[in-house]
């Protein structure tokens, strides 16, 4: 069994731990967390299952666990869930406190632009506390820009917006040069190398060490001559090393700040001829593209690479350039290539931006058609109903899913829509009547709900047997493979079904008693 574990995808991972995840045991989340405490998409997967769950001290025991030496997103993902919790705002005060001062990651910047944003958008004080609330606004852009971290121009911008540079330039000066440095400690551990690395490697290093001291004399004199040999630089690098991904990438990045977006957008037109299958490259050379006001040049680059950006990425696009009316006759030419998540996206889209719920229905009612198998589809489309208002649309899908899907997929389904069955609907309607409608259209039940046989305690046993073997693979696995890098974020939930959460206090001072 170690042997097929140890082959399996960043997907089956993540399958895996989600299922271990809803064994109602916290201790085996703790396990692979405990080996795993590197890999964000692992503690993702079990928050959101968790979630899903209405598990919540389990969602806490787990916050305890990984948020002290997590990266920024776990931080952040916890401070929505006390937003969410409708927790008072000195408390998500406290929550941003405690992650800036806790988050030892070079993406705590992340952490600082939203603290920022939630203070100046938030009435945090009072109309007469307007000289306190400015003394405080102070304090933080001077501690944002003081603090290395990777968004130090975006703070400073947002300091700019709010009148406070004469005051701040030094701290920022101070703030970028110590970000230069903990950037710089970055790559040396990423890139530089070790006896046993190529010599390419090498030589990437000694790039990188040249790019970093232009970085260093521009910021520390300005001016249009630094910035030049900033950028000849990076194009020095760029000549030897032409499939270097994550430079093009920080090279548009460069350009961007020094509001030089038309060069920016040709160093990536070099980058998606050199590397036409890189998919970050590409959709940052699109973004750019808009933004030099090519937007039909960029829809369609979009759409002749849908295969490798997806239905949704080019439907955006769509949107963003012709208007939101267009985007219903593109889906239709698109569809051909979308998978259940494009059909979802796009039913949610013609909903809420086009104002078409029946348009919007009739997208969700194609992907079930098309995606019978899909249990996931299915709960997501019938959330979304029911948030909206529109319970009576929901029921209308469910009675289609049951007229139209395969009779050996209607269980999957059906099961899934009686689980959830309260948390869609609330009391408007009833697991019996549910399944009286379902038991008319004759799919192949032999039982009603409340007489399906139970299953043999034998079998029952045997099953767990088995998840705990697998369980047990997955851990000593842990312990000896490479640290897994997830393809794409799990996918997290808004929070929005967060009702009557438990109150523990909040982890800050459980975090902090037990450092």
């Amino acid at each position: 069994m170690d042997a097929d574990l140890s082959l399996l995808s960043t997907s089956d991972w993540n399958t895996l731990l989600v299922q271990i995840a809803v064994m109602d045991n916290v201790s085996d989340a703790k396990k692979i967390l405990w080996t795993k405490t590197r890999c964000p998409s692992i503690a993702l997967a079990f928050f959101h299952s968790f979630c899903r769950e209405k598990k919540y001290r389990e969602l806490e025991e787990l916050f305890s666990l990984v948020l002290e030496d997590g990266p920024a997103i776990h931080f952040l993902v916890y401070i929505g869930y006390l937003k969410a919790a409708g927790k008072d705002k000195k408390t998500i005060l406290d929550g941003y406190e405690f992650a800036v001062a806790t988050c030892r990651c070079y993406d705590v910047g992340d952490v600082w632009v939203e603290y920022i944003r939630f203070v100046t958008c938030e009435s945090i004080f009072e109309e007469q506390e307007a000289e306190r609330r400015m003394d405080y606004l102070r304090t933080l852009y001077s501690r944002g820009l003081s603090a290395p971290h990777s968004q130090t121009e975006r703070v400073w911008r947002a300091c700019c917006d709010a009148g406070f540079e004469g005051e701040m330039e030094g701290a920022y000066r101070q703030g970028k040069e110590l970000a230069q440095r903990q950037e710089r400690m970055y790559f040396d551990r990423l890139i530089v190398p070790s006896a046993e690395q190529s010599s390419e490697a090498r030589r990437r290093g000694v790039g990188l060490e040249s790019i970093q001291s232009e970085e260093a004399v521009h910021a520390k004199e300005g001016g249009k001559k630094t910035q030049e040999g900033v950028s000849r630089a990076y194009e020095s690098v760029l000549n030897t090393f032409v499939f270097w991904e994550d430079l093009y990438l920080k090279f548009s990045r460069f350009l961007v700040e020094e509001r030089r977006v038309e060069d920016a957008e040709a160093a990536l037109r070099r980058g998606v001829e050199m590397l036409p299958g890189e998919k970050a490259v590409f959709l940052r050379w699109v973004y750019l593209m808009e933004r030099s006001g090519k937007g039909e040049e960029a829809v369609c680059e979009i759409e002749k690479r849908i295969g490798m950006c997806g239905v949704f990425e080019c439907l955006s696009a769509v949107r963003r350039v012709r208007g939101a009316e267009e985007a219903v006759p593109a889906f239709e030419k698109m569809k051909g290539h979308a998978s259940s998540s494009d059909y979802f996206q796009a039913g949610k889209l013609f909903y809420n931006s086009l104002q078409r719920p029946d348009r919007g229905y009739r997208a969700f009612e194609e992907g079930m058609k098309r995606f019978t198998t899909d249990s996931e589809y299915f709960c997501s489309v019938v959330r979304f109903l029911y948030d909206k208002g529109a319970s009576g649309d929901a029921l209308l899908f469910l009675e289609s899913l049951i007229e139209n899907t395969e009779k050996r997929h209607v269980q999957q389904a059906w099961d899934a829509a009686i689980e959830n069955e309260r948390d869609f609907f609330g009391d408007s309607i009833s697991a019996g009547l549910l399944e009286e409608r379902k038991m008319k259209r004759e799919t192949g039940r032999k039982y009603p709900l409340h007489e399906q046989p139970s299953e043999p305690r034998e079998a029952e046993k045997e099953r767990r047997g088995a998840s705990e073997d697998v369980l047990g693979s997955i851990i000593d696995l842990a312990k000896c493979v490479p640290d897994i890098v997830a393809e794409t974020i799990v996918r997290m939930p808004l929070f929005c079904d967060l009702e009557e959460p438990t109150d523990t206090g909040f982890l800050i001072d459980r975090i902090m008693k037990y450092r």
